[in-house]
């Protein structure tokens, strides 16, 4: 699915319920809204992941800081 945001279209990975978390600084999620995003990102493919960071980005969505190093790990062997 594919969204507009300001000028740039960005992607999405049937994971609009996430919008709801725009805005929101990176070490401020509960646990199971950690859990939610980790879900989506291990539902994935392994080589879609950093294109589902940028469309995060691109939504002012931050990655939980619990899940930054996970998400690295991922992009970097796909590499």
């Amino acid at each position: 699915c594919v969204g507009a945001i300001g000028l740039g279209v960005v992607d999405y990975f049937e994971d609009e319920d996430l919008d709801r978390f725009r805005g929101l600084d990176s070490g401020s999620y509960q646990d199971d809204d950690i859990e939610e995003f980790r879900y989506v990102m291990y539902t994935m493919q392994p080589e879609e992941v950093m294109e589902w960071i940028e469309s995060l980005t691109a939504r002012e969505i931050e990655l939980p800081d619990e899940l930054k190093e996970e998400a690295f790990a991922i992009i970097n062997e796909t590499k």
